[in-house]
């Protein structure tokens, strides 16, 4: 190979020895020779079958199938995506239709409740009204008894006053009766 050789310290010389025929291999790759051309154009197009065969369909169809994979996953991604936005515009209409019907019941609420003070207050009032219209019926009824009584204790004071009087005692039965006319005749005061 490549022997190296001191001649003093400071100095190293390299001898590299020298390869017979190295301007032809450069000269030789650039020269165009039929031959090599030939043989290169039968690699490259039986490279270019083999890779073809082996290399590009599985590539193709394998991108081709990760393509179709990912237009269906975009397209159920897209159905999914109106799927979930008509249901959440059904929970709105939903949730609208709860606050309309709820706003009616407590509404409606509000009514029955008025109404249902309404008419306890009517119903206190009538009762109210009852319960004096009967107490002025009782009232008036202990009076007519009161007075009733009060005729008939005048009357037997009055019978007993003229018997005093005539000295002579009042029994029979139309004695008594003649005395009660008189108590009635007398003006009711």
């Amino acid at each position: 190979m490549s022997e190296v050789q001191t001649k003093d310290a400071t100095t190293q010389e390299v001898q590299v020895p020298s390869h017979a025929g190295e301007e032809n291999i450069g000269g030789k790759l650039l020269s165009l020779d039929p031959g090599v051309i030939l043989w290169v154009w039968v690699i490259f197009v039986v490279l270019l079958v083999v890779l073809r065969k082996f290399a590009w369909k599985p590539l193709l169809s394998g991108i081709e199938a990760r393509e179709k994979a990912l237009k269906d996953s975009l397209s159920r991604a897209e159905e999914v995506s109106k799927k979930s936005e008509a249901a959440e515009e059904g929970q709105r209409k939903i949730l609208d239709e709860a606050k309309v019907q709820a706003s009616q019941l407590l509404s409606e609420s509000r009514d029955y409740a008025k109404e249902l003070k309404a008419k306890a207050e009517v119903d206190a009032k009538v009762q109210a009204e009852r319960i004096v219209t009967q107490a002025r019926q009782e009232i008036e009824a202990a009076q007519q008894r009161a007075q009733a009584q009060l005729r008939q204790d005048a009357a037997l004071l009055s019978i007993g006053v003229a018997e005093k009087i005539l000295r002579k005692k009042v029994d029979t039965s139309e004695d008594q009766e003649f005395a009660r006319r008189m108590v009635e005749e007398v003006p009711n005061s």
